[in-house]
Formats: structure tokens, C-alpha cells, sequence
């Protein structure tokens, strides 16, 4: 990736949970590219309630062996990799915020299905999506959605589309997929025109002759589209102005998500 001036720390979201674990591996594909150090964060929450203070000490043994599981996990995988561990303490949706202040990507992961939005995504990752300071990674299953998967970006007429679509083709190039571009025309109802999607695009794939890229100049959401598409898509890039829109985009409205059980989202803010 083309980022690597910036030194700071890509965060992971760390609970002991298989979920946290996959999205400690997408992530870490992440701090490889560009030399930065992987950050494993727990949380441990404390609060007024005495039972709760006498039993902290308990509360950080069982958190430091989590990100020693982590960690070993990670090892395994890239023993070369940079990767610190922090515990922090109080409410864990605060505390991850402010991790993202000094980040410059903060991933957690999904949880299973449910018959909640925010049962399938995490209450944390709802939230972070919407007020964290850097891009927010939601990772859903760690795996293979398949060698034609794509990497799918929103392509609008928002003021930082333009960062949405480069962090796309640096994904696609990333994780060696093709990359889809939806064209959406927010301020209008209809389609965003063909013309204004190529030459969007055209100004970006001359710096990325590697990626394989595919054009749709989309009638619907990127909502409707991912809840109608069959083609496996393993991440989905949009901007900030999406995130309020998030379990909309993956789930829980006619279950789109159950389509493409691999799909991330990547919410890029700036």
C-alpha cells in the first residue's frame, strides 16, 4: 500500500472471541504492507461496583491471556510482524475510540447471525463505525470467499469520494482481487452517468495497472445492490456518510448478508 509515511499504529479490537481473532489476521495483511505496528487493544470493563473493583485483578489475568492468544496467533502466521498488546480500562466502546484518535485503521470483528442488525455486527462495532477519528474495519468471517471474489467501492459525489476510491484500488491490489466500482448519484435519484463513472475511475488505474477493475453504473444503493448481487464480494469500501447506513448495507433486510458470509466493510474516514 502506498501509505506507508504514516507511523501510526493499525488497532485491533481484542475479546477472546473467534470473530476478534479474524479480524486480528485481516488486519495484520494490513500493517504488513506498510511497515506499521500492529496494535491488539482488550478492554477490560471496569466500573463503580465494588464487586466489580475487587475482581479486576481477575479481570486483567484473563485479559492478558487473551492477547498473548492473540498474539501467538498472529506469530504463528508472521513471525516477523510488529505487534504490541495494551490492556485499557472502562467502557469498551470509549476506549476504542480513543484509541482511534492516534490510528490510523481500527478493525473489529462481527459476530454471528442474528436476527438483530446489531446483533449480527456488535453494538462496539456500530458504534465505531459512526464515531471513530480513522477508517474502521468490520471483519466478518476469516476466510476464502473465493479466487473471483471482488472488492467492491462506492463510487458518489460526496467531497472525500475521492479517498474511498484510492483506499479501493488499494485493497483490491492488497488482497489480489478485482475490484467492482458502483457508481450511486446521491444528489439525484437516477444513476450516476456511465461517463462521469469512467472518468472517475480513469484517473486512478493508471497508478494501478495490476488491478482488474469492472464498472457499474448502479439504478439502486449500494444497499439494494449487495441485497441482489450473487458475485462473492469480500469487502466493501464506502465513505463516512455510509455509516449510519450500516445494517442496512449488511444486513439484517431480507438477510443480504447471509449472501456473502465473507463481506467486510471498510468505512474510510478522514
Amino acid at each position: 500500500m502506498t501509505h506507508t509515511e504514516n507511523t501510526a499504529p493499525i488497532v485491533v479490537g481484542i475479546d477472546g472471541s473467534a470473530a476478534a481473532i479474524g479480524a486480528a489476521r485481516w488486519a495484520l495483511t494490513e500493517s504488513l504492507s506498510c511497515g506499521a505496528q500492529l496494535r491488539l487493544v482488550h478492554v477490560l470493563e471496569t466500573g463503580r461496583d465494588p464487586r466489580v473493583a475487587d475482581d479486576v485483578a481477575a479481570q486483567r489475568a484473563q485479559g492478558e491471556t487473551v492477547l498473548r492468544q492473540a498474539h501467538a496467533a498472529l506469530s504463528r502466521h508472521a513471525p516477523q510482524a510488529r505487534v504490541s498488546t495494551r490492556i485499557a480500562c472502562g467502557d469498551v466502546d470509549t476506549a476504542l475510540i480513543d484509541e482511534s484518535r492516534h490510528a490510523q485503521l481500527i478493525a473489529v470483528g462481527s459476530v454471528g447471525i442474528g436476527y438483530l442488525a446489531s446483533h449480527i455486527l456488535g453494538s462496539t462495532a456500530l458504534t465505531l463505525a459512526n464515531q471513530a477519528k480513522c477508517p474502521v474495519a468490520i471483519v466478518r468471517r476469516d476466510g476464502d470467499p473465493g479466487p473471483r471474489s471482488s472488492i467492491v467501492v462506492v463510487v458518489d459525489d460526496k467531497p472525500d469520494n475521492d479517498e474511498v476510491v484510492r483506499r479501493g484500488f488499494e485493497e483490491a491490489r492488497l488482497r489480489r482481487a478485482r475490484l467492482l466500482a458502483i457508481g450511486v448519484w446521491r444528489w439525484n435519484s437516477g444513476l450516476m452517468p456511465v461517463d462521469i463513472l469512467e472518468r472517475r475511475l480513469a484517473h486512478w488505474t493508471p497508478h494501478y495497472p495490476d488491478v482488474e477493475v469492472h464498472s457499474y453504473a448502479a439504478e439502486c444503493s449500494a444497499t439494494e445492490y449487495l441485497a441482489t448481487t450473487q458475485l462473492p464480494i469480500r469487502l466493501l469500501v464506502t465513505g463516512a456518510a455510509d455509516a449510519k447506513h450500516l445494517t442496512r448495507i449488511i444486513g439484517p433486510h431480507s438477510h443480504p448478508i447471509l449472501s456473502h458470509p465473507y463481506c467486510s466493510v471498510l468505512i474510510v474516514r478522514h
